[in-house]
């Protein structure tokens, strides 16, 4: 058999392709491979499984780096497992001092289950029916606050009545965790600065703006786009094009202000 060359026509559904012999001038083999048709389904469905990845790889980090804390802290070491009557150990944290083993449960159990970070009911005809429900739950949900009360006494009392605490409908809003382990901490001996980082862990969010991906994991869309990269990017900056008439300079905003004024 002499030299090939192979050719390929790419589609957006097919890719067509042939194998030519180019000392014979004849055809080795040709023919075309269809795929099927992305959809706005298809998008959907890559979209929320990559967010729900996202969720849980988030959840490990929060829970590790509060178990580092706690270590550093001298609350629990290497052999610490959390206690199973959880909810009680909360309720009694509200109004005195928890025992090293019956904090750190406590403190964990509210990392892991943080609630939702959703404050506000959007009423625009862009929002997800999923997430409307959501806001419709916490709205109900913060309610039953409206007395004063907090979440772990408002979930042990569903547990002592038989019902289930766990799925959506249990759902809080991260606001009122906070106010709970605000209450806990402050019926316990620790330093300001520790209850502080204790809070800061459980309260912190990625803003939109840090874009995905860390330093241990990096990723060409986010701030650490290469391993052992010791400070991150500005990815508006990264974004933001170059001036046609001044090549050094960036350009400035569509919407800019300084824009408007100008034109």
């Amino acid at each position: 058999m002499g030299r090939l060359v192979l050719g390929l026509d790419i589609g957006i559904t097919s890719v067509g392709y042939g194998v030519i012999d180019i000392d014979k001038y004849e055809f080795v083999d040709y023919g075309v491979r269809l795929f099927k048709e992305g959809t706005a389904a298809d998008n959907e469905t890559r979209r929320n499984t990559r967010g729900h990845r996202r969720l849980i790889s988030r959840k490990a980090t929060r829970i590790n780096d509060m178990k580092h804390l706690l270590k550093s802290l001298g609350i629990i070491n290497e052999d610490f497992h959390s206690l199973d009557n959880v909810y009680e150990i909360r309720v009694k944290g509200l109004k005195e001092k928890l025992s090293n083993d019956e904090l750190a449960t406590a403190i964990l159990h509210i990392t892991k289950r943080r609630g939702s970070t959703i404050e506000t009911v959007d009423d625009t005809e862009e929002a997800s029916k999923e997430t409307g429900e959501l806001k419709e739950i916490l709205q109900a949900n913060s309610k039953k606050l409206a007395d004063g009360k907090f979440i772990c006494e408002v979930q042990l009392e569903l547990l002592n009545n038989g019902e289930s605490i766990r799925g959506h409908h249990n759902n809080f809003k991260t606001k009122d965790y906070i106010k709970e382990l605000n209450e806990i901490l402050s019926h316990q001996e620790l330093p300001e600065e520790a209850c502080e980082a204790i809070v800061q862990i459980v309260s912190r969010k990625r803003a939109y703006y840090e874009g995905p991906g860390s330093q241990k994991s990096p990723t060409p869309y986010g701030r650490y786009i290469e391993a052992n990269q010791k400070e991150p990017i500005d990815l508006i900056e990264k974004m933001r094009g170059k001036c046609s008439v001044y090549p050094d300079e960036p350009r400035a905003p569509k919407l800019a202000v300084s824009s408007d004024i100008f034109n």
